[in-house]
C-alpha cells in the first residue's frame, strides 16, 4: 500500500484492526481500552498514552512499535494477521 510505512498511528491500528477482522467493540473487549477512545484515536482525533498503545498492541498481537513507529512497515504484520485470523481489509 502506497501509504506505508509513515501512515498515521490511527491508520496503523485501523489496519491492523481489521486485519485481525476485529470490530472496535471486539478490539474494546480483548484489549480493556474503551471503544470511544479506540474510535476516536483511530480518527486521530485524540493521542492515545503509552499503556493504551501497549494494550492495543497486545490485543492485536503486535509489538507497540508497529502501531507507533512511523518507520516500522506493517505490511508482514497485516499479511500474518490475516492469515491468522482470516481477516480482509
Amino acid at each position: 500500500m502506497s501509504d506505508y510505512p509513515g501512515a498515521p498511528l490511527g491508520i496503523r491500528i485501523r489496519r491492523f484492526r481489521q486485519a485481525a477482522g476485529m470490530s472496535l467493540a471486539q478490539l474494546a473487549r480483548k484489549s480493556g481500552v474503551a471503544k470511544s477512545t479506540i474510535h476516536t484515536t483511530e480518527q486521530d482525533k485524540t493521542s492515545p498514552t503509552y499503556q493504551t498503545i501497549v494494550k492495543l498492541g497486545m490485543a492485536l498481537g503486535v509489538r507497540p512499535a508497529a502501531l507507533t513507529d512511523g518507520l516500522y512497515d506493517i505490511e508482514d504484520d497485516i499479511r500474518k494477521l490475516k492469515e491468522q485470523y482470516g481477516g480482509w481489509l
